[in-house]
This record gives C-alpha cells, sequence and structure tokens, in this order.
C-alpha cells in the first residue's frame, strides 16, 4: 500500500520539486534588498540627527559661555556703541583686532593635546564662530542688549544659534550716568 501512494504522489503531481523557482528567488532578494537600503537610510539618518543635536548643543554650551562672559566682565571687550548700523546694532569685540566672521572658539582645557580625542575635537571646534552684538533699546534705557551669535556651516548650510542678555549701560558707557 505504501509504494502505490509514493508512485502516486510522483506521478500525479510531477510539477512539484523540492526548493524555491527562479521567479520566488529574485522576489525574495528584491525585497531584502529594499529592507536593507530602507534600513541603512534610516540609519544615516539617525547619525545624521545625532550630529546635528551635539553641534546644536556645543553651539548652545559656547553661547551661554560667551554670554556670561560679555555680563560679568563688560570692560574686557571693546564696545563699539558709537557706530551702530540701521537697526541699531553696534559690535562687540574681544580686542580691537577682532575679525568681522567672528573668533574661533576655544578648546577646552581638560583636553590632552597629545590624544586622538584632542584631534576630533580640535576639528570639531574649528567648525565654530562667535560674534557679538550689542543694542541700546532706547536713548533714555539704563541697559545694553547683548547678542551671542554661534555659526558654523553643516551640510553646505550655515547655522545659528544666538542667546540674548543685558549689561548696565554705565558698564559700556562709563560717561553715560553723568548725561
Amino acid at each position: 500500500m505504501q509504494s502505490t501512494q509514493r508512485s502516486c504522489r510522483t506521478r500525479c503531481h510531477p510539477s512539484r520539486r523540492n526548493g524555491f523557482t527562479l521567479i520566488e528567488l529574485i522576489v525574495a532578494l528584491t525585497v531584502i534588498s529594499v529592507a536593507t537600503t530602507i534600513l541603512i537610510r534610516l540609519y544615516m539618518a539617525s547619525t545624521e540627527l545625532g550630529l546635528q543635536a551635539q553641534y546644536r548643543e556645543l553651539a548652545a554650551s559656547v553661547a551661554e559661555s560667551q554670554l556670561a562672559q560679555l555680563v560679568s566682565a563688560p570692560a574686557d571687550f571693546v564696545w563699539e556703541h558709537d557706530r551702530p548700523d540701521g537697526e541699531g546694532l553696534f559690535r562687540v569685540k574681544q580686542n580691537a583686532d577682532d575679525p568681522r566672521a567672528g573668533r574661533k572658539i576655544a578648546l577646552p582645557e581638560v583636553l590632552l593635546p597629545y590624544d586622538a580625542s584632542f584631534e576630533r575635537q580640535t576639528n570639531v571646534y574649528d567648525k565654530f564662530r562667535w560674534a557679538a552684538y550689542g543694542r541700546i533699546p532706547s536713548a533714555a534705557s539704563s541697559i545694553v542688549e547683548v547678542t551671542v551669535d554661534v555659526h558654523w556651516k553643516h551640510a553646505e548650510k550655515t547655522e545659528h544659534i544666538a542667546l540674548t542678555g543685558a549689561v548696565p549701560r554705565s558698564k559700556v558707557e562709563p560717561g553715560w550716568a553723568e548725561k
């Protein structure tokens, strides 16, 4: 009885074989390649978003640090309040030779200069520049608004982060209180 069942299987269904057909293999490989492409693109996008977040965090930290320095020691900077532009903004420089494009960001002092991480951090910090601007809101105002702008290029696009604070006008214009 078993021999008749076996012979019937092979005779009744001659097209039935073990394995996959060529079309099934092509479809399976196409599905796998599409899924792999999607996963690689998702990975690349998440890596790019992580890098952008790292740059924004660094820029915000630098802007906060520079603004704190401007507010705490305004006498250490050159305030060009006598040369405002059309919108009332004037440059705040670290010294008279401060470039128009902005100052480079100083590296943290905790990095060791002979370490590989020093090279990586130097390359990252070289992308960033900062500039500071002041504005006197009105002629009678006792404060000067100070804005620190940190900018960098990422993917051929210039990005900015700006923080604003206030400095007593008497510290920027020493003779202002007497007027």
